[in-house]
């Protein structure tokens, strides 16, 4: 698909419900069905219950905001509402203005905000005509759709944290500077600029829908910073030198990016993720693109790009430099909208005893000072320190100051932080920390050396205690440790009269148990003081005990070794002396092997592996070492393996499987004889569970470069099944058509226990999983199914196990017409030559899919399977089937262990 197939999709959206709100009765402050009121430099008319803004020729500044609990319309710096200098009030006693809202301030050099805080039912549509304007959509919740327009003249455009339940969609003709930050867009985002410098800068941003962006001549800048796409990205550069700058944001979907006309740039970096391709396809000009290696992305393809460095001082300028770059641009331009408040207090730092005059707190505010505003002021500490509930700022003010009074609590609870936070409706919170000393007396310890081993005895360490406050009398310190096992400190330490500081000696336990390093604090106590901590690391010096099975013949699989010898050994370490014994059978009692670890910790046990009707060759060997009166315990698994085992290989991961060649020897053979003709090669999982059963199928296909083939078959054989091997999870089974007899090279393996369901139909399980390779398979069988019946005209492939399935489908130029049993495909107004390359899988009209065998012109092809039927004026979509890494291919199906 290309690009410009988006801008339908985003015109194709429901309809909001904000209609609905029509039937209700709007509250103003004197009701009106339909009125236009008088003339003056903004005009303000209803409809109903929708209002209406225009402006004139002259330079007009007005704001829609909350005043009082009312939503108004108040003219700024000169500009008058309806000749009055008084404001229009939309909505009495409410915050919720409940219809659309339309307003174009005409042909001046106008600014234009709305909120923050209102919240609106329906469509919020604002524009500026010719003239440098400016139009801000702050702080609040969109009923409906939100649109922002500038035509002619430059226009500077923001929206900060607005929620827009329909679609957002800025659209700029001159030069424009557009900033969308800290918002969250329910429908889809479009973003379309004109002639001129444009910057279009997205930041911590969520969009549910599809975002697409559009640039026209110029040199322009597009940005998506920290943000959160859910759908599809399509960003579409116009005919200047562009950059395109993508940093730690996410895109659900397909992300393409087009740089069309001039020499373009692309960055992706910040460990951006895309869930299907990342697309980025240069234009007529000298294109660079580099993407970073952190980035995440089922592909990531580059078309026609020369060369994958882009300038950094050229990103430097245009995009990140602190003044001149285009995120501080457009965070400047922010900042002059969204009105944000400020709070510092002097001094900062005072004592519990300060009292009610502790400091003060003052209070600033940016944006509008035409109206008072109420601030509210809370302390997160109030035991510590209190504020006012609230401090006004005048009309015409822009600081209010407020008294912080100090709480001395009488208790010893040592320096507390507390943070006042100012909040206003509309306004961006502010904080100021402050710190209040406690006038009691307090302790502080410290540890010297802090880290040292369990064997440095008696005097492993130094503690030292400190006492603030008083020192007329000796003070007795009682001191704890949170793990004796490890340290030890005396009971008590006595800070002698006149001194601040005593020390005590640690002890370190050598506990002759291999169990890591500690973490220990000590802990420091006395009446009417601060208790004081300090942490310890003491290291073990006992090794920790360690078991590897061997084996001469020992293969590595999932989890565990597989081997023939049942006779085999443990080996690892443990502590020197230590005894050594294992526990094979799993009854609890350590008598399967015994031995004694050496001077050097190391140890070989032999054991002896069984493989019985319960544990399937599934042997998991318990070690115990016993030191004195420390034990420790460690478990490894080996697998004995008396049937040929087969190596499963795929694209996403491999298992090992061991065959029942006594059981069901006919179906082994069969099995068999298809691993050593190579006929599984390329085979893929063509089918994945069914209701509550799941599995995962193959032997029937093989996929190469997107073109399915069947295995080539024997004949089949005579069933095999037993009772005994139920269809349980991890069991390999032969897949069945018409009856029991009908088993060839088809097999599935069971990742859930599927015996009630499938032992009745008398499956024949010849071979199970071994160790934890089910967890690969079952990883396979949880993958997203697609249905590919149609596109590869079959009924086999109707739960089809994908990585991901994001074709482009992209349209062709033209149309094409086809004949019933030929090869040949007749264009009309087709490029073939430029459009298609030989092996491409392409749909004709709608259905299956074919492949292209050879182009002779842009208006002839043939196909490497006839057409089905005859057709004329047929579109033409490329890239229709999954990729083969999108399958889930075997590379390689082999035995192991006896090859080996």
């Amino acid at each position: 698909m290309r690009i410009q197939k988006y801008l339908k999709t985003l015109n194709c959206r429901p309809k909001s419900n904000s209609r609905r709100g029509l039937a209700r009765t709007h509250e103003m402050s004197e009701h009106l069905e339909s009125r236009t009121l008088l003339t003056g430099n903004v005009q303000v008319s209803f409809a109903g219950s929708h209002a209406q803004i225009t402006g004139d020729a002259a330079n007009n500044e007005i704001e829609v905001i909350i005043d009082n609990g009312s939503v108004v319309v108040r003219g700024l710096n000169g500009t008058t509402i309806n000749l009055g200098t008084t404001v229009f009030t939309l909505a009495t006693g409410a915050t919720t203005f409940q219809g659309n809202l339309t307003a174009s301030l005409g042909n001046g050099d106008d600014i234009l905000t709305v909120g923050p805080g209102i919240a609106f039912t329906g469509n919020v549509s604002l524009a500026g005509d010719d003239g440098t304007d400016t139009l801000r959509a702050l702080t609040g919740t969109y009923g409906g759709n939100l649109k922002l327009t500038g035509n002619a003249g430059a226009s500077s455009m923001v929206v900060d944290g607005a929620t827009v339940s329909g679609n957002l969609d800025v659209r700029g003709q001159g030069a424009t500077l557009a900033s969308l930050s800290n918002s969250t867009v329910h429908g889809s985002l479009r973003v379309q600029t004109g002639g001129g410098a444009d910057s279009v800068v997205i930041q911590s941003t969520t969009v549910d829908g599809m975002t697409f962006i559009n640039t026209g001549e110029g040199n322009d800048n597009v940005v998506l910073q920290n943000s959160t796409l859910r759908d599809r990205l399509g960003i579409e550069a116009g005919t200047g030198d562009d950059v395109v700058y993508i940093n730690s944001s996410s895109v659900a979907r397909v992300a393409r990016i087009a740089l069309r006309g001039g020499n373009d740039t692309a960055q992706v970096l910040g460990s951006s993720t895309f869930g299907k391709r990342l697309v980025i396809a240069g234009g007529r000009g000298s294109d660079a693109a580099s993407v970073a290696a952190d980035t995440t992305a089922r592909r990531i393809v580059r078309h026609s790009i020369n060369s994958n460095q882009v300038d950094a001082a050229l990103i430097s300028s245009r995009i990140t430099d602190p003044i001149t770059g285009a995120i501080a641009r457009a965070n400047a331009l922010r900042t002059a909208a969204v009105p944000t408040l400020t709070v510092t207090a002097s001094p900062a730092t005072f004592s519990e005893t300060a009292g009610t005059t502790a400091s003060t707190l003052t209070v600033t505010r940016t944006g509008s000072t035409t109206v008072a505003q109420i601030v509210t002021l809370t302390s997160s500490n109030p035991s510590k320190a209190t504020v006012p509930t609230t401090v006004t700022i005048l009309a015409g003010q822009t600081t209010a100051t407020a008294t912080i009074a100090a709480i001395d609590n009488n208790t010893a609870d040592g320096a507390a932080t507390v943070t006042i936070t100012a909040t206003a409706t509309g306004f961006v919170n502010a904080t100021t920390t402050l710190t209040v000393n406690d006038n009691e007396p307090a302790l502080s310890l410290t540890a010297s050396p802090a880290t040292f081993s369990e064997t440095a005895g008696t005097t492993a360490s130094t503690l030292t205690v400190t006492r603030t406050g008083s020192t007329t009398d000796p003070e007795i310190i009682g001191l704890i440790s949170s793990d004796p096992s490890k340290v030890t400190v005396p009971a008590v330490v006595t800070i002698l009269a006149g001194q601040t500081t005593a020390t005590a000696t640690l002890a370190a336990i050598d506990n002759n148990t291999a169990d890591g390093t500690a973490t220990v604090t000590i802990t420091a106590t006395a009446t009417g003081f601060v208790n004081a901590t300090t942490t310890l690391t003491v290291n073990d010096n006992e090794p920790a005990l360690t078991a590897i099975f061997s084996a001469p013949d020992a293969v590595q699989s999932n989890g565990t070794k597989i081997t023939r010898d049942a006779t085999s050994q443990v080996t690892g370490m443990a502590i020197p002396g230590a005894a050594i014994t294992v526990d094979s059978n799993d009854d609890g009692i350590f008598d399967n092997g015994s031995g004694t670890a050496g001077p050097d910790g190391s140890y070989t046990v032999d054991v002896t592996l069984s493989h019985t009707v319960t544990n399937h060759g599934a042997n998991e060997l318990l070690v115990r070492a016993v030191f004195g009166t420390s034990s420790a315990d460690v478990a490894v698994a080996a697998h004995l393996a008396v049937g040929t085992v087969v190596h499963f290989a795929t694209n996403l991961g491999s298992y090992d499987v061991e065959l029942l060649d006594v059981e069901a020897p006919l179906t082994v053979a069969n099995f068999l004889s298809y691993v050593d003709s190579g006929a599984y090669q390329d085979m893929f999982v063509h089918r994945a569970n069914s209701g509550s059963a799941k599995f995962i199928q193959g032997g029937g296909f093989k996929v190469l470069n997107g073109q399915v083939s069947s295995v080539v078959t024997t004949a089949a054989i005579v069933n095999e099944f037993k009772a005994e091997n139920s269809n349980g999870i991890g069991t390999l089974a032969m897949a069945l058509a018409a009856n029991i007899n009908t088993g060839t090279s088809q097999w599935f393996v069971n990742t859930s226990d599927n015996g009630a369901g499938f032992d009745p139909g008398q499956y024949t399980v010849f071979g199970r999983v071994i160790g934890d390779g089910v967890t690969v398979a079952r990883q396979i069988s949880d993958l997203p199914q697609q249905n590919l019946n149609t596109l590869y005209s079959s009924s086999a492939f109707a739960t089809v196990p994908l990585s991901s399935f994001n074709p482009s489908n992209t349209l062709l130029t033209g149309n094409v017409a086809t004949i019933a049993n030929s090869l040949n495909v007749t264009g009309t107004g087709t490029q073939f030559t430029s459009e298609l390359a030989v092996g491409q899988s392409i749909v004709l009209g709608s259905g299956r899919a074919y492949f292209v065998a050879s182009i002779a012109s842009n208006t002839s092809l043939t196909l490497t399977t006839t057409a089905q039927s005859t057709a004329t004026n047929i579109a033409v979509s490329k890239d229709v089937v999954p990729t083969d890494a999108e399958f889930v291919v075997f590379s390689s199906i082999g035995k192991i262990l006896d090859t080996i």
